[in-house]
């Protein structure tokens, strides 16, 4: 998987949220989601910020040609993505993979 193929995933119609919220330990505050798509399951978390990202918020975001890609790769033997797009004062982190992440561990 790339950033521009998680991008596609997030403006899918059929991708729907699962869960989300904020950080409340974090200053400023950063937002988080995970997702469901054809039994796939994808989150990403945005920090510094006090407002909700939408999918298609951050697809925009970690495609814009402002964006940087700190960091993309597969993980667990190539069954699982996650990266880490930086845009102004932002970093969007990005995961998918079979198993929440909470799961992973």
């Amino acid at each position: 998987m790339t950033v521009d193929e998680f991008a596609v995933v997030l403006r899918d119609p059929k991708t729907t949220v699962t869960e989300e919220g904020f950080y409340p330990h974090l200053k400023p505050r950063g937002y988080w989601a995970r997702l469901e798509r054809r039994n796939q399951r994808y989150w990403y978390s945005v920090s510094g910020t006090l407002d909700r990202a939408s999918p298609t918020d951050v697809a925009d975001a970690i495609t814009s040609p402002r964006s940087r890609i700190d960091r993309s790769e597969p993980y667990n033997r190539g069954r699982g993505f996650e990266a880490t797009v930086r845009l102004g004062s932002h970093s969007y982190m990005l995961g998918h993979g079979n198993k929440r992440p909470e799961d992973s561990n």
